[in-house]
């Protein structure tokens, strides 16, 4: 699969992307080399492509807590104590991807931060986190693929409130605007973009179809979703 059309693709849609390296979770670019792990992310079409035209292996990362949350499941007993924790309540709805092991659930935007360990198994990647994207491929192996494209929604109060209290974010926020330029100079640049996107985040699936092949449902999450 050509990774290069996908980052475009996400970026086009005003997600910003940024490499990892191949079949790893890490970035591409390190620390030594300049590289600032998820604030490279950027939706500058030039880039991208001078950075997978020069790495065309590299996988994807995107960044959480702008214009999508993502709950990171990892298996079905982390399945299990999500639905569990739901106890009846209203469910998870929204694009699904399956990953090596279990699923990342994208929900709209939060406010709140990364937390590991929300439940067993269950990992909350939102404002300062990121995600490898489809087609990006898992270091077992496995490929990325999206599996569910509904839209983007709310994530239900009862799952925010499980994560944990909201906190203000000047730079993964849609409110908030101000950045610290000394330190985050690209996010001041990528966040108007990401922040515009989300008026038009339905239309984002029609690109993704094109990118990744759609299997049938019955590996989708069975519970806290149908």
């Amino acid at each position: 699969m050509d990774h290069l059309a996908a980052a475009l693709a996400y970026a086009t849609q005003g997600f910003a992307a940024f490499p990892l390296a191949p079949r790893s979770k890490q970035p591409l670019i390190s620390a030594a080399n300049g590289g600032r792990g998820l604030y490279d992310a950027t939706t500058d079409l030039d880039m991208i492509k001078s950075w997978w035209t020069r790495h065309p292996r590299a996988n994807i990362g995107l960044r959480t807590g702008v214009s999508f949350d993502v709950i990171d499941l990892d298996g079905e007993a982390a399945v299990d104590a999500l639905e569990q924790a739901r106890d009846g309540r209203e469910r998870i709805s929204g694009p699904v991807v399956a990953t090596a092991k279990g699923f990342h659930y994208f929900v709209q935007p939060t406010g709140l931060g990364n937390r590991a360990g929300v439940l067993p198994g269950v990992d909350f990647r939102g404002a300062g986190g990121y995600v490898a994207a489809p087609p990006s491929v898992h270091p077992s192996g496995v490929r990325y693929r999206w599996i569910i494209q509904d839209p983007l929604r709310p994530a239900p109060s009862w799952l925010v409130e499980l994560i944990g209290p909201r906190q203000e974010q000047t730079v993964n926020s849609c409110k908030e605007s101000r950045v610290n330029h000394s330190t985050k100079r690209d996010s001041a640049r990528v966040l108007p973009t990401e922040c515009a996107a989300m008026t038009t985040v339905l239309s984002w699936w029609t690109t993704f179809s094109t990118i990744s092949t759609w299997p049938d449902h019955s590996s989708s999450p069975r519970t806290s979703r149908t």
